[in-house]
């Protein structure tokens, strides 16, 4: 007989690695849509600290000054570009995993009423904070 532990680890593990597969899927460059349209996401994660909501974005590669954050109808979304390296258009590619071109990400936050308080960037890392009324 089959150990519930074990069934557990099984599902955890079967979880995981779709949830890695959902996320790899959705950070490739898809060349057959327009070179002005969105093609990746970058990943996040939220945190609920009782007043406030932090929102940590990873953008390492990416320029501040490309980045533009919008919170409305309790979505927040953030648009941005990571440019090609000069050495992709000389280079035969023989593996490519970091996804490049224009990205946008839309995280829903419905369950609270928010404010934006601050926004930081640093170190790849965009921190966005997120006051409850």
């Amino acid at each position: 007989m089959i150990s519930r532990d074990y069934l557990r680890w099984i599902w955890f593990e079967a979880s995981a690695q779709l949830s890695r597969s959902d996320r790899l899927h959705r950070s490739r460059v898809n060349p057959a849509k327009a070179s002005n349209q969105p093609n990746w996401e970058p990943p996040v994660d939220v945190f609920d600290l009782g007043d406030r909501v932090r929102v940590l974005v990873a953008l390492p590669g990416v320029e501040a000054s490309t980045i533009e954050v919008s919170f409305e109808a309790g979505v927040l979304r953030i648009f941005g570009h990571r440019p090609f390296p000069d050495v992709s258009c000389r280079a035969a590619i023989r593996l490519m995993e970091i996804p490049w071109g224009r990205f946008v990400r839309r995280i829903e936050l419905p369950d609270f009423r928010l404010s934006p308080e601050s926004f930081e960037f640093s170190n790849g890392c965009l921190d966005i904070s997120l006051l409850k009324d």
